[in-house]
């Protein structure tokens, strides 16, 4: 097809797809084969099976069903009938076979447990680290001129993390300066009573 004069009217990519269109039909012919070949093996286990025997036992036994109400006489007073087919039978070799539920063996369940009764005792509140004041942060910025400064201004029930981000919100909104080249180190106590050091930009506050 390549060698035709319409090959010179195709693009790049059609050429190229009838190039190789021999080889992908010999991949896609190999591919379905083994699909094919699954499916065989497929159908040859489910013939085998038991299932395939119960269908086949069920399909003859609804066809004699069939067949034996079309043999039956029409008569418009009373419905035709016929003997259902039996499918399973039991097959019990001894009574000992068949689990029946005696009323004098049933066996009452025990009593639970009564449940675990807790007083407000027992209650208690984890510890956390407490919500910055803004009362506190107001008072602290009140005549510091540098965010370092409000924090010693502040009482030691509140020097914790919180007030921390309390202050910076604070100075962020009164239009602080904030000088990246250098630092001030807080250090401030956690719940357990460890001290940790945060290090922050030199803030510079705007005075009244």
């Amino acid at each position: 097809m390549l060698s035709r004069q319409f090959a010179d009217d195709l693009s790049h990519e059609e050429r190229e797809t009838l190039k190789n269109l021999v080889a992908e039909l010999r991949t896609q012919h190999s591919q379905i084969q083994r699909i094919y070949g699954k499916l065989s093996e497929s159908l040859n286990t489910y013939v085998q099976s038991d299932d395939f025997r119960q269908s086949v036992r069920l399909r003859k036994v609804l066809r004699e069903a069939e067949q034996a109400i079309r043999s039956l006489p029409y008569e418009r007073e009373r419905p035709g009938l016929v003997r259902g087919p039996v499918l399973f039978n039991a097959g019990f070799e001894s009574l000992a076979m068949v689990k029946l539920f005696d009323p004098d063996e049933f066996a009452a369940p025990p009593k639970l447990a009564d449940p675990i009764a807790f007083s407000d005792s027992d209650r208690a509140r984890s510890p956390r680290t407490g919500k910055a004041r803004p009362e506190a942060i107001r008072a602290a910025f009140a005549g510091a001129s540098t965010l370092a400064e409000a924090w010693e201004r502040l009482p030691a029930g509140e020097r914790h993390i919180n007030s921390i981000r309390g202050l910076l919100s604070h100075a962020l909104h009164e239009g602080a300066g904030f000088d990246r080249e250098a630092w001030d180190t807080l250090d401030f106590e956690q719940i357990d009573g460890s001290t940790r050091t945060a290090y922050l930009p030199v803030v510079t506050l705007k005075k009244d």
